[in-house]
C-alpha cells in the first residue's frame, strides 16, 4: 500500500496540487493557505483494492466555493492516475478556521496481499482486530534460573513490531483485556487477559515502525490447524 500512497502523492505533485501526508490526529493548526493531505482509507484484500482519503483544506477566508473547485480538480488528477472518486460535500472545520472536502479514490488490483494471507502463514489478530502490518512477534515468559522450566505464575511478555509506509496510520486496538492470536500453518497460539505496557514509534524515511509491549496473564497453543 506504501507505493499506493507514494503513486498518489507523486502524481498530485507532478499537476502542482502540493500534497503531503495526514496530520497526526489532533495537531492540525490553523491553516493560512490551501493544503491537500493524503491517507489510506482502506483495504480489500478480497477484492484487491484500496481506498485513499484525499482531504482539501482552505482557510475560511477563501470561502467553500474554492475549496469545492480545488477538490474537483484533485479528483481529475486521481482519476488519471487509475482511481475511482467519490467527492464528499464541503464542511467547515472550527478548530482549523477552515473549510474541508473529502475525497475519496478506490484503486482497485493495486493490493498484493502479504505472504501470510496467501500461506495463513504468520497472522496476528488482537482482539477483534487483523493486524495486517505486522513484521515480527515474540513472547517470553520467565524460568526459573536453576532448571530452566517456566514459572507457572509468570506472566508472558510479548512485542509485537509493525511497520508503516508513507501515509498509512496504525490501527486502533483495545488498550486492556483482550486476546493476542498468532496463526500459522503449523498451529495456532493465543494469549489471554493481556493489556500494554509500552509503546514505541519510530518515523523512517519510508514511514513509521511501532513497536508496542505488553503482558499476557496465559498462553495457549493448539496443534495443525
Amino acid at each position: 500500500m506504501m507505493n499506493l500512497i507514494i503513486k498518489v502523492l507523486n502524481g498530485l505533485d507532478a499537476a502542482g496540487i502540493i500534497a503531503d501526508t495526514a496530520y497526526p490526529g489532533g495537531t492540525m493548526p490553523n491553516i493560512t493557505e490551501p493544503q491537500v493531505t493524503v491517507s489510506l482509507e482502506g483495504v480489500e484484500y478480497t477484492a484487491r483494492s484500496a481506498t485513499v482519503l484525499v482531504t482539501v483544506m482552505v482557510p475560511a477566508a477563501m470561502g467553500g466555493g474554492e475549496c469545492e473547485s480545488m477538490a474537483i480538480r484533485v479528483a481529475g488528477e486521481l482519476e488519471k492516475l487509475g482511481g475511482v472518486c467519490v467527492q464528499e460535500a464541503c464542511r467547515f472545520n472550527g478548530y482549523a478556521d477552515a473549510f474541508y472536502v473529502r475525497v475519496l479514490a478506490t484503486y482497485r488490483g493495486s493490493v498484493v496481499l502479504p505472504t501470510w494471507a496467501e500461506s495463513k502463514d504468520f497472522k496476528v489478530t488482537v482482539g477483534a482486530t487483523e493486524l495486517s502490518n505486522v513484521v515480527s512477534f515474540r513472547a517470553e515468559q520467565v524460568v526459573d534460573a536453576v532448571t530452566g522450566t517456566p514459572l507457572s505464575t509468570a506472566v508472558w511478555t510479548f512485542r509485537i513490531e509493525e511497520e508503516y509506509g508513507r501515509g498509512e496510520v496504525p490501527v486502533l486496538v483495545p488498550s486492556e483485556n483482550f486476546d493476542v492470536t498468532i496463526s500459522r500453518s503449523l498451529g495456532l497460539e493465543t494469549y489471554t487477559d493481556c493489556s500494554w505496557i509500552a509503546c514505541q514509534v519510530e518515523n523512517t524515511a519510508t514511514g513509521m515502525r511501532q513497536i508496542r509491549k505488553g503482558i499476557a496473564k496465559s498462553r495457549t497453543e493448539i496443534g495443525i490447524i
